[in-house]
């Protein structure tokens, strides 16, 4: 599991931006730590075309 820093990293979308997927329900976390809040992102969530890449090639919704 990646924390949303991690996960940004890998995929180069922003931290900013995965916030706004999950609030609109585009992209959720695997898990959420229901004591922190963290958003946890898991390794089958990456898309293969970005890696590495950008978000042009990633579909939404």
């Amino acid at each position: 599991m990646f924390k949303i820093g991690e996960f940004s990293k890998l995929t180069q979308v922003s931290i900013r931006m995965l916030r706004y997927y999950d609030e609109n329900n585009l992209l959720k976390p695997a898990k959420t730590d229901p004591y922190s809040g963290y958003r946890l992102y898991s390794v089958e969530q990456i898309p293969p075309k970005i890696l590495p890449g950008s978000i042009v090639h990633w579909p939404i919704g």
